[in-house]
């Protein structure tokens, strides 16, 4: 989306049910993964746009239109980090979730940049339907990731060796102990 989009960074985050934690992230930006980072834990932190997110998943935000730009000039994220870093333009939008994890996505465009408009706006909200769906299907693998991960590692603390082979001879898992058999 970054490239067609004419972004300089944007960014796929999950959250816990709560959003009080990031769980994955995925940044797509000329802009360093330290700085996504800090703008991450920044924007999770202080910045006013995540706090209305928060009660209206389903809705594009963008800051120059959900804030009046004397509120932008004060505003600490904005200032702080945001103008700092060449970031001028903000584009948010979080997920509907029905499961314990929600998903986020976001663009960024700098100075000399427009913001924006309208069209790849309606262009974004077209594909809202493929975010919730891909940030569902997403959400999903990562549980079984994790369930699958767990079980692996139940079996490593097991004392003998575990071998899973298929029927055509391909060695599926080993255990700890396996491996060293």
């Amino acid at each position: 989306f970054s490239k067609i989009l004419d972004v300089p960074g944007g960014h796929y985050y999950l959250y816990d049910k709560d959003l009080s934690g990031i769980i994955y992230a995925i940044p797509s930006s000329y802009y360093s993964g330290e700085l996504q980072a800090e703008a991450a834990a920044y924007w999770h932190d202080k910045d006013n746009m995540f706090k209305l997110s928060i009660n209206q998943p389903g809705k594009w935000f963008l800051n120059d239109r959900e804030f009046e730009k004397r509120y932008l000039a004060q505003d600490p994220f904005h200032n702080e980090f945001l103008y700092k870093n060449d970031i001028y333009h903000v584009v948010g939008y979080r997920s509907h979730s029905t499961t314990s994890i929600s998903s986020a996505l976001g663009f960024l465009r700098g100075r000399d940049q427009k913001p924006l408009d309208d069209a790849e706006l309606a262009w974004l909200k077209r594909l809202e339907p493929h975010l919730e769906t891909a940030g569902r299907l997403h959400r999903e693998m990562m549980r079984l990731q994790m369930s699958a991960d767990l079980r692996a590692r139940t079996l490593d603390t097991l004392d003998y060796p575990i071998i899973l082979v298929y029927k055509r001879g391909f060695i599926a898992y080993l255990n700890r102990i396996a491996e060293q058999w």
